[in-house]
C-alpha cells in the first residue's frame, strides 16, 4: 500500500496536486521529528486545516485561516458575516483562483466501512460551504469547497503486546477508501499514512485511540466566475 496517493481529483482542483504531496511530506516530518509521539492527524480540524495551509504556502499559495466572509442562512436567506476554515488563493499568468474551504474531523475505527457518523460530518462540511455568499470584491474564479478529515484508528487495547505496522492493517484501509471512492465519487479523495501510527490526543473520559493517518474528501459546493 502507498502511503500517499490522490485518488480522485476534480480538474478545477488540479492545481492542489503538488501541495497535497507536500502535505503528506510534512506529516511524515512531524512524526520523525517528535520520534513517533506527535502528528497533527492526533489533534482536531484547526490543526489539520493548518498542516494543509502551511503545505500551500511551500508551493507559494496565499493561505488564510479563519478568513472572513459572507454568509446566508439556508432557510431564511439572511445574511450575515462569518469565518471560513481555510482560504487559498493561487494565481497563474492572469487566471486567479479562490478556494474558500469549509472543514470537518470525523475519527472512525478502521474495522468499519464509512458510517452514518462520517457520513454526517461530510453534510455538515457540505452544508456550511453552502452558506458562503459569493465574494464581490475581487475578480477570481471562486471555489466553495467542503473538506472532510477522515482519521482512521484502532483501540490500543486490543493489542497489548505490540500496536501493529501499517502493511497488517492495509487490506481494512484500502477497503475503506474504495468505499468511499465507489458510493461518494468525491471531487476530492487523497490519504496520507504513516507505517507506524501514534496515539490520538482524547480527553482523560474517552477510551485511547491508536491513528495512522488522515483520508481527505472534497466536495466542490459552488462555483462564482467573473
Amino acid at each position: 500500500m502507498e502511503l500517499f496517493k490522490i485518488v480522485n481529483l476534480h480538474d478545477e482542483l488540479k492545481s492542489w496536486s503538488p501541495f497535497l504531496k507536500t502535505w503528506h511530506d510534512l506529516n511524515e516530518r512531524c512524526v520523525q521529528h517528535t520520534d513517533g509521539n506527535y502528528s497533527p492527524f492526533c489533534y482536531r480540524e484547526r490543526t489539520n486545516t493548518g498542516l494543509l495551509a502551511a503545505a500551500a504556502i511551500k508551493n507559494d499559495w496565499v493561505a488564510l485561516e479563519e478568513y472572513k466572509v459572507q454568509k446566508k442562512d439556508i432557510d431564511t436567506r439572511q445574511k450575515y458575516d462569518g469565518r471560513a476554515d481555510l482560504v487559498l488563493i493561487h494565481k497563474i499568468k492572469s487566471k486567479k483562483t479562490l478556494y474558500e474551504i469549509e472543514a470537518k474531523l470525523v475519527r472512525k475505527p478502521i474495522s468499519t466501512n464509512p458510517d452514518k457518523r462520517s457520513l454526517g460530518f461530510l453534510g455538515k462540511a457540505f452544508n456550511s460551504a453552502r452558506k458562503n455568499r459569493e465574494n464581490e470584491d475581487n475578480d477570481y474564479t471562486e471555489h466553495k469547497v467542503a473538506l472532510t478529515f477522515i482519521v482512521p484508528f484502532i483501540d490500543p487495547l486490543k493489542y497489548p503486546n505490540d500496536k501493529p505496522e501499517l502493511f497488517k492493517i492495509q487490506n481494512k484501509l484500502i477497503t475503506t477508501i474504495d468505499d468511499i471512492s465507489d458510493r461518494y465519487e468525491p471531487d476530492l479523495l487523497v490519504y496520507s499514512f504513516i507505517k507506524k501510527g501514534c496515539e490520538l490526543l482524547v480527553s482523560k473520559q474517552q477510551k485511547r485511540k491508536y491513528g495512522y493517518g488522515t483520508i481527505i474528501v472534497g466536495e466542490i459546493v459552488n462555483t462564482f466566475t467573473r
